[in-house]
């Protein structure tokens, strides 16, 4: 396992998918308390909850280069597999489509089966994230994408002496003591 190291921990892939969907649970309580102040009926507007998870999740994998809020804290970053930079759009809304996949899986078998399985995707991805030797969920192997740590921003650092030299006209004439 070499590449260990660069790869994202499970623990950091769960924090920044929980950081990612605090705000857009907010949003769905709004919206959906909205509605039914309103009098509309709130199971259609529930449905649109995927959506805006596609939607958010797409988005900022696109616009970020593979980052989202969640990630940027962090210090995680989704890249191709191949180690090409650039996500491309299909990428971007295939691995957010895969999860809300899985997840309806997970409700469908919770139907058929009559048992609490809904949480059944999500603990299958956090299994082959825990085993597969390049921390591969199941949206990353469709895709063909890793999570890997990125470094945190540096601060800017200013130079600890003189930024010229007795033979540097750049910054014209160097300063000389008055006597």
């Amino acid at each position: 396992m070499p590449a260990a190291p660069f790869l994202a921990s499970t623990s950091k892939r769960i924090a920044a998918a929980a950081l990612d969907l605090l705000p857009l649970f907010f949003i769905w309580m709004l919206i959906v308390a909205a509605a039914k102040d309103s009098g509309l009926p709130t199971t259609p507007i529930a449905l649109l909850a995927p959506l805006t998870y596609v939607a958010y999740q797409a988005a900022f994998l696109y616009y970020w280069d593979g980052e989202s809020p969640g990630r940027r804290v962090c210090n995680v970053r989704v890249v191709r597999a191949d180690g090409t930079q650039y996500l491309g759009p299909v990428r971007c809304v295939a691995r957010p489509l895969i999860r809300i996949f899985s997840v309806v899986v997970g409700g469908l078998l919770t139907h058929w089966i009559g048992q609490t399985a809904s949480g059944l995707g999500i603990l299958i991805d956090i299994l082959l994230i825990s085993s597969l030797p390049f921390k591969q969920s199941l949206a990353d192997i469709v895709c063909r994408t890793l999570v890997v740590n990125s470094p945190p921003p540096q601060p800017h650092r200013a130079p600890a002496g003189p930024m010229y030299s007795a033979t540097d006209a750049e910054f014209g004439v160097r300063p000389r003591r008055l006597k």
